[in-house]
Formats: C-alpha cells, sequence, structure tokens
C-alpha cells in the first residue's frame, strides 16, 4: 500500500468547495481511471488524465479492449474490463443463455449469481488489490466497479461526460426537451409533473424487467452484488435520472455549470469544465476531409460561402427523412457548402441524389472541421456542442427522444447557443432554421459568451483543485 494512503469509510459531511485556499496541495497519487468505452466519454476522461498526469500524478486506465488503441495513444497504462451492457433507457441486460424454464426462486438464484459472472468484477477486484490506487475515478454508469471499489474502502468519485440530471425545479428529466420559462411544460408545476412522470415510469420499468427477467436484469444483478460484498445501499440514489440509480457519492461532471439549467447544485456534485481532447486520438487520418477542408478555406477567401458540418455521432444514426430534407435544403443554396460525416450512417441508405454542394466523408477531425464551419448540425450529444462551442460555432441540434440529447438540445435553447428542430422537419423548415441561425447576431455572442465560461476552468486549474481536495479532504456522501 502506498505511504500516504489513508482508506477512509464515507460518511461526514462532505468536502469543502476548491478555490482559493480552500484547495490543499495534494502528494503526488496514484489515480485509476475507469471507463464503459463510450467514445466521447472516453476522450473526455483521457483528457481529464492527461491534465491530472501533468501535474505529477500517476494515472493508470481500465476500460473495455475498443478503447485500448486510444489509451495507448495517450501514453497510459491499459487494463481490460468487460463490456458492460449499460441499458440506459430502452434495453434491459440480455436473457441469459438458456433462457427460464421455471420462475423457482432455485432458478432466480442460478441466473443472479450467472449474470454477476458476466461482470467480471473479481477480476476488477484483484486488480484493484494490485495496483492499490489512491483515488478511483469511475464512469458513473459502472455500477458494478463502482460498488467493488466502495466496498473494498478505496476513494471513490464518480464521472460523466453528460450533465448531472439531478432534479429541480428548472431542470427537467434529460430526456424531455423540456425548455424551463417555456409553456406549461417549462413551468415549476410543468417540470415535478414531468419528474412524477418519468419517476412512475422508472418504477414500473425495473419492476417489469425484475419479473420478466426472473433475476437476469441489471438491477437485480447489481442489488444481489451489493448485499454480496458489503456495499451500504443506503448510497445508492434512486430519485435521479440515471437507470437504474445513482449514487451519493462524489459526481464530477466533465461540463461547465453554465452550460447546465439554474438550479441549486447538490453538495456532491463538481463541475470540472469541458475536457476537450485537442488533435485525433493516435494516428487517426482522414485525407478527404482535409482536403476538402483546405479546398473550402482556399476557394471562400472573401465570398459569403458558408461551410455546414452535420455529424450525429458514434451510437445513433439519423432519419433518413432528415438527411433527405437536410440535403435537398443545402441544395437550394448554392452558397452553402456542406460536410456530411457518415458515421454509423451505411452509405447505401443515402438518398439517391446528392447535391453538388455536399462532401460526404467516413470520419472527420472534428475541432479541424467546427474552425472553419459556420454551422454545426448534431444530434444534441453533450461532445458536439461543447467542441462548437469551442470553436465559436453555433448549433442546430435534432435530438433524438429517450436519450440525453432532447436535455442537451433545450440547453443550448435555454442559453441561446443556437437553435432546436425536429426529426420530422421539412426542407423548408430546415432551410429556415439554418438561415436563421446563420445570421444571428445573440446566437453568435451567446456562443462567445459561453466559451468564456469554458475558458475560465482551465484557467482556474478547476479539474486539478477538485481532484487534490478529493485526495486530501474527507470525502463525504451527500
Amino acid at each position: 500500500m502506498n505511504s500516504q494512503k489513508v482508506k477512509t469509510p464515507l460518511g461526514g459531511s462532505g468536502f469543502a468547495a476548491c478555490g482559493g485556499d480552500a484547495a490543499r496541495e495534494a502528494d503526488i497519487a496514484s489515480i485509476l481511471i475507469i471507463g464503459s468505452g463510450l467514445y466521447g466519454r472516453l476522450l473526455c476522461s483521457v483528457e481529464l488524465g492527461r491534465r491530472l498526469r501533468a501535474t505529477g500524478h500517476e494515472v493508470a486506465y481500465a476500460s473495455p479492449e475498443r478503447s485500448r488503441s486510444v489509451v495507448a495513444a495517450a501514453g497510459f497504462r491499459f487494463f481490460p474490463i468487460p463490456e458492460v451492457e449499460l441499458g440506459v433507457f430502452t434495453r434491459r441486460v440480455p436473457r441469459l443463455a438458456g433462457g427460464v424454464t421455471t420462475r423457482s426462486w432455485a432458478e432466480r438464484e442460478r441466473r443472479l449469481s450467472a449474470g454477476l459472472l458476466t461482470l467480471g468484477l473479481s477480476d476488477f477486484a484483484e486488480l484493484l488489490k494490485t495496483e492499490d490506487p489512491d483515488l478511483v475515478l469511475a464512469d458513473f454508469e459502472l455500477h458494478g466497479q463502482i460498488m467493488v471499489a466502495v466496498a473494498q474502502g478505496y476513494r471513490t468519485a464518480l464521472y460523466t461526460s453528460m450533465v448531472a440530471g439531478s432534479p429541480g425545479w428548472q431542470s427537467p428529466p434529460l430526456h424531455t426537451g423540456v425548455v424551463p420559462g417555456r409553456g406549461f411544460a417549462g413551468s415549476r408545476a410543468g417540470v415535478a409533473l414531468t419528474w412524477i412522470r418519468y419517476w412512475t415510469w422508472k418504477g414500473r420499468f425495473l419492476l417489469r424487467a425484475g419479473l420478466g427477467s426472473w433475476g437476469g436484469d441489471l438491477a437485480s444483478i447489481l442489488w444481489r452484488h451489493a448485499k454480496s460484498t458489503g456495499f451500504d445501499r443506503r448510497l445508492i440514489a434512486p430519485w435521479r435520472w440515471q437507470l437504474p440509480w445513482s449514487y451519493r457519492l462524489p459526481l464530477l461532471v466533465l461540463q461547465a455549470r453554465e452550460f447546465d439549467l439554474p438550479r441549486r447544485t447538490p453538495d456532491n456534485v463538481h463541475y470540472l469544465g469541458p475536457m476537450i481532447a485537442r488533435g485525433p486520438p493516435g494516428d487517426r487520418k482522414n485525407s478527404q476531409c482535409s482536403q476538402f477542408l483546405d479546398a473550402f478555406q482556399a476557394e471562400r477567401g472573401d465570398t459569403e460561402q458558408k461551410l455546414i458540418y452535420a455529424a450525429f455521432g458514434t451510437i445513433v444514426t439519423p432519419d433518413s427523412a432528415l438527411v433527405r430534407n437536410l440535403w435537398t435544403a443545402v441544395g437550394r443554396n448554392p452558397a452553402w457548402r456542406l460536410l456530411f460525416v457518415a458515421g454509423r450512417y451505411g452509405k447505401g441508405e443515402f438518398p439517391a441524389e446528392r447535391p453538388a454542394n455536399v462532401e460526404v466523408v467516413d470520419w472527420a477531425p472534428q475541432l479541424e472541421a467546427l474552425s472553419t464551419a459556420d454551422l454545426a448540425i448534431t444530434h444534441g450529444g453533450t461532445g458536439s456542442i461543447v467542441e462548437a462551442v469551442d470553436t465559436l460555432t453555433p448549433t442546430l441540434a435534432y435530438p433524438r427522444p429517450k436519450m440525453d440529447h432532447p436535455g442537451n438540445a433545450a440547453r443550448v435553447a435555454f442559453h441561446g447557443i443556437g437553435r432546436v428542430g425536429r426529426l420530422d422537419d421539412d426542407a423548408e423548415t430546415i432551410e429556415g432554421d439554418i438561415r436563421e441561425t446563420l445570421e444571428s447576431f445573440a446566437i453568435r455572442d451567446a456562443v462567445a459568451r459561453m466559451k468564456q465560461a469554458f475558458d475560465a476552468y482551465a484557467e482556474a486549474q478547476t479539474a486539478e483543485r477538485v481532484i487534490d481536495t478529493l485526495l486530501t479532504g474527507p470525502l463525504g456522501a451527500s
């Protein structure tokens, strides 16, 4: 065990907010970051690791195998962990091999035990013993690993690149897209009603999953795991947005507080500011995209040509109708050029006719593209929105329901850093939204103010100060 380490149980009133004299100098520490493998979160957490390493801390990374190349390119030691089915909103953990033939308690116990084995937590417990980190930073949806780390007495904090998702009078559930102050849905009563509806749905969802899978669902497996490891189940926070639950543990939000909606920040939530990975991971290149950007900048000169960058992330696939209407809207305006990133969208599914001012690439170095673009069209992922702000690019968001994207888009609308469309918008509506966003001085001013707020976190070394406080202060539940 490291000589400076004192493992303490969770408890007390929490730790002081850092900043100024409140932050204390921490010794060099070993930090283990645990990732889920989701690409956006991976880049954010690796950037956090880089900053912590720059202050002298020793940082290692545990994540599913698909993360290895990015982690290795960043120069961190890498430990593979099993892929975890997060089942955030619409999916439950797949049924175990063999199916269910009876609903006996013996069958339920068998399924629970088999489910625990699929999580690979015994190997993770051995990894913790071997590495013996001073601090564990875990993706807030890696429930099994969180429980193991806390139960074994390691200082543990959670992180997310999403917004916090805690209830509040002006903080609706992330999947709703409700904008505070707009209509009845955005009123105090309307927001409260959306939370009541969500809690009702969530309770029914978990109950149906538990009964339908008969011990094979994620929540039941995790509950059994908590009991078997001695994890204090009072640390579970079921009322927050995440499925199946969140935790009363320190939560590091890799976003700016100014991007979130106005509400009281819970004592356990700490905004570290955006974690933007500069440059493509490793040696990943895209000559087609780079050549297009170079040619566009050379051609644009002092003309009125506008570059529109459209990308829909690494998880979702845009609807064909939306793509067709977007291409039609751009095709009507020769002064607009559209750089469309195919991503998960199969090229065979593209509209039959592509306008001459639409360029399609498989992948793009997003920061480079946004630095040239005049408008970003996105699915509402936090990473895309944050990088658009960082490059002073307004956003036009088309969020897909049942994820956090509508909530992110609501923040775009609330702060005036762009506009929000609908997946079923026709070409005329899309064309109007593009034009208004491109021509709005108010939007550009709002984007510039938000970027100033973003930059302030790095200048103040907020992330480094919070981590020092986690390492030296009492780690409390809230």
